[in-house]
């Protein structure tokens, strides 16, 4: 619930536990033990990064994703936090169309 991109009635819906929970506890599992090798691999393609103005987040944390990539890399920022994609639909849209065009 921290984060805001769980709505207390999901919580509420024994079915819909039963159903996510293991899903959950993978994503959990794999962010926890998410492990990095020591030689990193940058891509040959830009980047674009979009992320909530209120995330948990240090400003390098957002910019070391310059450091994946030979080519540009974009950096949007939106009112929010980690689920500003809930209240940014059209806008983010837009930006996945132009960079995919």
């Amino acid at each position: 619930l921290s984060l805001g991109g769980t709505p207390q009635a999901f919580f509420d819906e024994p079915e819909l536990m039963e159903l996510f929970i293991p899903t959950m506890r993978s994503d959990f599992k794999l962010a926890e033990e998410n492990r990095f090798d020591s030689v990193l691999t940058t891509f040959d393609l830009p980047i674009t990064v979009m992320v909530g103005k209120t995330e948990d987040l240090l400003p390098e944390e957002v910019t070391a994703w310059k450091d994946w990539t030979t080519q540009t890399c974009l950096i949007y920022y939106f009112n929010g936090g980690h689920f500003f994609i809930n209240d940014h639909g059209p806008a983010i849209v837009k930006i996945i169309n132009q960079t995919l065009a």
